[in-house]
C-alpha cells in the first residue's frame, strides 16, 4: 500500500492503480 511520505508515485502510476483497483487517483497522494 502507497502511503503518502513513505513512498513516492507519479501521477501517472496512481491513475493506473486507480483504475485497477476502481478507486479515486487522488487517494494515493
Amino acid at each position: 500500500e502507497a502511503v503518502s511520505g513513505k513512498r513516492t508515485i507519479s501521477k501517472a502510476q496512481a491513475k493506473a492503480l486507480g483504475e485497477r483497483f476502481k478507486v479515486a487517483p487522488d487517494l494515493f497522494f
